[in-house]
């Protein structure tokens, strides 16, 4: 990084390969090689970068969460698309992972497609509180206020103080209309 700040380009080049030689299965050091790659226009060297990290390190949604990315920054949003569907399977157990392609549509403001992909996530993993927060959070977008006032009542079950929760739970009164429930539920004077 010294290298780059003093436009020292080649240096910091070496340096990141001799980091990836000293590290092989570290994410970090090729990520920070293909961002180098793909910041001077070596789309080639980034994507094969990117696909050395998702192959080095299968267990870590990072790497995949980098080359969805990478290619939705290229126009191929099929691509990034289909990375992050299979990642989904092969993540079903890591919740970073098996979120990427809800998140991947929120990103892109798909929001209906990141609603269906999020109560698909609510229903196989009931227990996960992200899941059950960015999934009210859609049901707010798209104006389905009941929907989220149920899943809401889950996050404040055993936290009725979540602040996330509560937000939510003001969002779907101002939204609904009802501006005093709002108000007092943000001001803490309702579950």
């Amino acid at each position: 990084m010294i290298h780059l700040k003093n436009n020292q380009a080649d240096r910091a080049e070496e340096n990141f390969k001799k980091a990836i030689e000293l590290e092989l299965k570290s994410v970090t050091p090729r990520l920070m090689l293909a961002n180098y790659y793909e910041v001077r226009s070596r789309f080639r060297e980034a994507e094969a970068q990117l696909r050395e990290s998702v192959q080095t390190n299968p267990q870590n949604p990072e790497s995949t969460a980098a080359l969805a990315r990478f290619y939705l920054n290229q126009g191929k949003k099929g691509d990034a698309e289909s990375l992050l569907i299979q990642a989904k399977r092969e993540f079903a157990d890591n919740a970073a992972g098996y979120r990427l392609l809800g998140d991947f549509y929120l990103g892109i403001g798909d929001l209906d497609d990141a609603t269906n992909e999020y109560r698909t996530l609510y229903q196989a993993h009931p227990k996960d509180l992200q899941v059950k927060k960015n999934y009210t959070d859609l049901l707010i977008h798209t104006n389905r206020f009941q929907e989220a006032s149920t899943v809401d009542d889950e996050i404040l079950k055993p936290d009725p103080g979540d602040s996330d929760g509560l937000i939510y739970r003001g969002q779907i009164y101002l939204r609904s209309g009802d501006a005093s429930a709002a108000v007092s539920t943000l001001n803490g004077d309702q579950e």
